[in-house]
């Protein structure tokens, strides 16, 4: 039977608390350069995206879609069409174009899940209020690049929007929402 002597007690103790301040230093290191590994990430593919629906997604949709026309609307169907694709293909959850209509609520414009998916929005229905605060910059004219997960109603997600613009107006957003629970 050995017992230590108050020196080596000391010694063991600011071992320990060295490890313990080394791991959590490493731990610190590894979590900031991941979350900046997964907004660098986010960022590069919601360039993409905007990118290249910003080309084929004419602005008139949101002027010309209304209530009364949107189903059988073959500007409507393009649209839906060009932004199911690219949701697909670029593994995003929602897809979707968006438009003020006073300063506290937008609609949905075209979404592009398809209509028969359960979270599909038909033209008109209201943006939900967790994505309003990055649509109103969006609608300012600002581009928002999603960086944070939101936990939502429909779960967690990280939104980014672009302005939709015609003759230099912002008339609408184009939004999209990753699945947060992937990163």
């Amino acid at each position: 039977d050995k017992t230590f002597t108050r020196a080596e007690l000391k010694f063991l103790a600011l071992v320990v608390i060295a490890i313990a301040i080394t791991t959590a230093s490493l731990i610190s290191i590894f979590n900031y350069y991941r979350n900046m590994e997964l907004k660098r990430i986010t960022i590069i593919r919601t360039d993409s995206i905007f990118s290249l629906l910003l080309e084929r997604i004419p602005p008139e949709s949101l002027t010309d879609i209304n209530k009364d026309n949107y189903t059988n609307s073959h500007l409507y169907l393009t649209v839906q069409n060009e932004l199911n694709d690219v949701r697909q293909i670029a593994a995003v959850r929602y897809l979707y174009t968006a438009k003020r209509i006073d300063t506290a609520n937008a609609i949905y414009v075209v979404d592009g899940l398809p209509a028969t998916d359960d979270d599909f929005r038909a033209y008109g229905s209201p943006i939900e209020t967790e994505i309003m605060p990055l649509l109103n910059k969006c609608f300012d004219g600002n581009v928002v690049h999603g960086t944070e997960i939101i936990d939502t109603s429909w779960g967690m997600v990280i939104p980014a929007c672009e302005p939709i613009k015609k003759d230099g107006v912002t008339i609408g957003a184009l939004v999209i929402e990753f699945d947060g629970s992937y990163f």
